[in-house]
């Protein structure tokens, strides 16, 4: 602050005195002396102000150091008193050498230690260099598509705006088989780039794979288009085709490979893994193939078991919408699990198994109503002009025998043994044979025989595998089927 004090009454007193030709400041502070003498862009915020005010009212060359013996104004600090300051000459007239020729006065010494430089660094400017690199996105990308099919023909139609920007050949109208099996092979080459990119490079300059990977025992090679294909055995057949005779390789774990068994499956009907793999096997060779397509049928079946079957309504005091998962986890597949806001001390004691155990009955019961109510009977519905001529019941039938005051676990299973039409040969009532100590042949009307059994008995079969006809020729107690029901 005095080097400022200074340079403002150097200022005021240039515009005082216009002869002033020349003029010399002085300070104690090498510091300072370093900042005015220095570049004012590299300070901080601060010290850049005052040392540009500086700068612009003084010539820094003008500014010359006094050391703290011969400075005047160090008498106020050190204290004097005022009758003695009277006769005090440094403060009036300054040091003795001031009135000497200026070739007289203390040489300029360059202040050069450490203390000096860790202080006048310390106001020096903080910057940050960030150097950016520019990534391109790409601009497709497997993952961002969720079957091959759109995968294919985006890459097609891609493809086929370039080359119309370069005019070669530009295609008109729908899009080709060879454009399409084109845009395949150019994610098979870059997928095959990203995973097998050492085993490439050893095929083009004819040297032996590494002792570790993972294609050494399927003794590839590139073909005509740079892709990667197996040899074998196979390939002195002169009745197979080139994929079967030298399928192409790909990783187990890619977005490809997994679009590749989707849309395999696709084909087969949806099939099982062994009828998949023959699919996939057409064309490719995925390394760990059962593993990979067991994984991605897997995802498949939990997303299936996780669609709603019931109606899904816009009410938000409405259940959840029933799916198939909540016969057999009682919940979605793809639901996270439930958070325990207060952990109980021990949750086997006999207290808690028994409070677990009732809510599980609990919810599996209302599994079931709600899956008679809402769903059985909206199929019977769905096809009642298919049926409506006929009666829902045929002639050796398992149903259940519907009895109101007994809860559903006890009611009886019978079988038809007659069906009894009325005069309008529509079948109201049927003779039934029920199990029981002994064989009781009853005469009970349609509407009392539970007609969604029959349903029942398909979807039985459907997901745990039992025959209907072997099932319907059991001798079956309701309170053996099986508890989710």
């Amino acid at each position: 602050m005095g080097a400022i004090i200074a340079s403002r009454i150097v200022k005021h007193l240039k515009g005082i005195f216009k002869d002033i030709k020349k003029v010399f400041c002085w300070s104690d502070s090498t510091i300072v002396l370093h900042w005015i003498k220095g570049s004012a862009s590299k300070y901080k915020q601060f010290v850049a102000n005052r040392v540009i005010e500086i700068q612009e009212t003084t010539d820094p060359i003008s500014w010359r150091h006094c050391s703290g013996k011969h400075n005047p104004a160090d008498v106020l600090t050190r204290g004097l008193a005022s009758r003695d300051l009277i006769t005090f000459i440094k403060w009036w007239h300054g040091p003795e050498w001031l009135r000497d020729a200026e070739n007289l006065w203390p040489k300029v010494k360059e202040f050069e230690n450490e203390l000096v430089n860790s202080e006048v660094t310390s106001e020096y400017k903080s910057c940050v260099i960030v150097s950016s690199a520019i990534v391109q996105e790409k601009i497709l990308y497997p993952g961002k598509f969720s079957c091959l099919r759109n995968l294919l023909r985006v890459t097609a139609w891609v493809v086929r705006f370039v080359n119309a920007l370069k005019r070669k050949n530009a295609e008109k109208g729908p899009l080709t088989s060879d454009e399409l099996t084109n845009a395949e092979m150019f994610w098979v080459r870059i997928t095959q780039n990203d995973s097998y990119s050492n085993e490439i490079t050893c095929l083009k300059n004819n040297k032996s794979f590494p002792r570790d990977s993972k294609l050494l025992c399927l003794n590839p090679f590139l073909d005509s288009n740079g892709i990667l294909r197996v040899t074998g055995r196979l390939g002195k057949s002169t009745h197979l085709s080139t994929f079967e005779k030298h399928p192409i390789i790909l990783p187990s774990k890619t977005k490809l490979t997994e679009l590749l068994i989707w849309d395999s499956h696709k084909r087969v009907f949806h099939s099982g893994v062994s009828h998949t793999l023959v699919q996939v096997r057409e064309k490719y060779w995925i390394l760990k193939s059962r593993q990979t397509i067991k994984s991605v049928l897997i995802e498949i079946e939990g997303m299936i078991n996780s669609r709603p079957i019931t109606y899904v309504g816009s009410d938000t005091e409405e259940a959840t919408a029933l799916t198939p998962a909540h016969f057999l986890l009682g919940k979605r597949i793809t639901s996270l699990p439930s958070v325990r806001l207060r952990l109980d001390s021990n949750l086997s004691s006999r207290k808690c198994l028994i409070k677990s155990f009732n809510y599980r009955e609990r919810l599996m019961r209302s599994f079931w109503t709600r899956w008679k109510n809402e769903y059985l009977l909206n199929l019977r519905s769905a096809h009642s002009s298919l049926v409506k001529n006929s009666s829902p019941f045929k002639v050796n039938d398992v149903i259940l025998i519907k009895y109101d005051h007994l809860p559903r676990n006890f009611w009886k299973l019978g079988r038809i043994i007659e069906l009894l039409p009325g005069r309008d040969g529509k079948v109201r009532a049927c003779k039934i044979t029920s199990q029981s100590k002994f064989d009781v042949t009853l005469d009970r009307f349609a509407s009392r025989l539970a007609a969604e059994f029959i349903i029942f008995m398909e979807f039985f079969s459907l997901i745990l595998g039992v025959d209907q006809l072997a099932a319907s020729r059991l001798q079956l107690d309701s309170r053996n089927l099986p508890e989710f029901l």
